[in-house]
């Protein structure tokens, strides 16, 4: 379907490709035995890669907000760093 797509460039089409990919490599098959940390840096690459292709996708559409994800995944804070972030939201609010 995406490759029979003439609107959507050859490198969206291999960043979806890709994405794709790298989910079947993470099926819960070979995911027994890994730390609850390389779980975390494997959902955090794929939910990235998500919502880099829908950024493109987005801005393909000619959509304005380009720069906003609707995915609504989030990671959370590292420790120590809540406060920080939250405070970034804030200042982030009080710009718009």
């Amino acid at each position: 379907m995406l490759r029979s797509n003439r609107e959507i460039p050859r490198e969206v089409t291999r960043d979806v490709q890709d994405l794709i990919r790298e989910m079947r490599q993470a099926d819960s098959g070979r995911l027994s035995g890994i730390t609850p940390e390389r779980l975390d840096q494997i959902v955090g690459s794929l939910v990235d890669g998500t919502e880099q292709i829908e950024l493109e996708l987005r801005r393909l559409a000619g959509e304005k907000e380009t720069g906003s994800v609707r995915s609504g995944a989030t990671q959370p804070a590292p420790p120590g760093y809540a406060d920080a972030v939250a405070e970034y939201f804030r200042r982030l609010a009080r710009q718009k």
